[in-house]
């Protein structure tokens, strides 16, 4: 895979182009949003794991800085070191959804066929965002994500619904409880939301098990005959 690093209008991000890659050709889009501290390098070998020749990635860096420690310091989606603070989320969705267009403008990318992804507070992000924008990404996933605000669902029109999702926890996750995953389960379900729901004997992190599962599962969510 090439990998190339480029600035949009607010965010800088990696794209990872597939194998024998041809301008001309149209391919899917999958995006993955770090976590908290982390930065836009943090899932990028995600691009290999999954598959190096059917899509094109995209790793976008958060837009704010912080000090992890005082020798490592990361990207937030959020201001404020160590909070999440789900307004400011919100305010964030017109960065990612510009940021799809950008890349849809330079790409050859079949209109839905998007999947957007997170690890973490990037997690919740695919929430706010992909939810809120079904017309945008066909699938979302999330990994290790912070409990869903149940009013971001109930302001969706039934007919939104359509979106295809895949959520993973870790039943040890030290950071985020699997009990935040279990109720954002219940919630979505309630919405009838089509989920592939799992969870694996792992902490705050992204096993290869995990991955294994989610390769079939892209592949279903990009070919769901509502695309």
């Amino acid at each position: 895979m090439e990998i190339l690093q480029r600035s949009g209008k607010n965010l800088t991000y990696l794209v990872a182009q597939p194998d024998d890659f041809h301008p001309e050709s149209k391919y899917p889009v999958v995006m993955f949003l770090h976590g908290f501290g982390a930065n836009m390098y943090d899932l990028i070998n995600l691009a290999q794991e999954i598959d190096p020749g059917k899509y094109i990635y995209v790793f976008p860096n958060a837009p704010v800085p912080v000090a992890i420690n005082p020798t490592v310091s990361g990207f937030s989606w959020t201001r404020y070191p160590g909070t999440l603070d789900e307004n400011e989320l919100r305010d964030r969705q017109g960065l990612i959804v510009e940021l799809i267009e950008d890349i849809t403008s330079q790409y050859q990318v079949n209109p839905g066929k998007v999947i957007l992804g997170g690890f973490s507070q990037g997690a919740l992000l695919t929430y706010i965002d992909g939810l809120t924008n079904p017309d945008k990404f066909a699938g979302l996933i999330c990994l290790s994500g912070i409990e869903i605000d149940q009013n971001i669902i109930s302001s969706l029109p039934h007919e939104h619904r359509s979106q295809q999702l895949f959520i993973a926890h870790g039943i040890n996750d030290p950071v985020v409880s699997i009990n935040s995953a279990r109720r954002t389960r219940d919630i979505l379900e309630k919405a009838n939301y089509s989920i592939n729901y799992n969870e694996y004997p792992i902490g705050h992190s992204i096993s290869q098990e995990v991955i294994n599962d989610l390769i079939p599962w892209i592949e279903t969510a990009l070919n769901s005959p509502d695309l």
